[in-house]
């Protein structure tokens, strides 16, 4: 299921054409590389992305760590209210549309 935009959460909702995230409908401010992580997993809401797929989309390498991706999925979730971004253990991550 692709989001084109629209609610995720009570609180979350996400524009794809513009790539941003709106909190009770303010923008979410972030950084590019945070951007294209979550513009990459809107792209696959409801999906679980491995880690490799995720590092590929906002590295465009295969050579970063995963404590790299862990390090930028944390400070995403900091700058979130609510716990949209699941880790799935040993695989990836996944936002689900509730």
């Amino acid at each position: 299921m692709y989001l084109v935009s629209g609610v995720i959460s009570s609180n979350y909702s996400y524009d794809l054409e513009k790539k941003e995230l709106y909190h009770l409908g303010k923008v979410v401010k972030f950084t590019n590389r945070e951007r294209k992580f979550i513009f990459f997993m809107m792209r696959n809401i409801n999906r679980v992305i491995e880690y490799d797929k995720i590092v590929l989309n906002v590295w465009g390498s295969k050579n970063i760590q995963v404590s790299t991706l862990r390090s930028l999925v944390r400070r995403v979730r900091d700058k979130l209210e609510d716990e949209i971004i699941e880790n799935v253990s040993s695989k990836g991550y996944i936002v689900r549309k509730i």
